[in-house]
């Protein structure tokens, strides 16, 4: 879903850049909004979940090797 999102978004760009519409101003409305939006609400879960995963992967690796070597 977040990977039809940013496609549709750049696909959006780049046809507004090359035509001569006035679908250009509002395209770049569009994409201001999306960053904020995108940096306000959604980068720091995504960045929190990131981390999280990471501590866990991490936490699990240590375990196992702690479980391997020292039973």
């Amino acid at each position: 879903m977040l990977f039809l999102f940013i496609l549709f978004t750049i696909l959006t760009v780049v046809i507004a850049r090359h035509t001569s519409s006035p679908f250009m101003l509002i395209t770049t409305y569009y994409v201001r909004e999306i960053r904020n939006v995108w940096t306000s609400y959604c980068f720091s879960p995504i960045l929190v979940a990131y981390l999280h995963t990471r501590n866990i992967s991490t936490l699990t690796d240590s375990s196992l090797l702690y479980f391997t070597f020292y039973t």
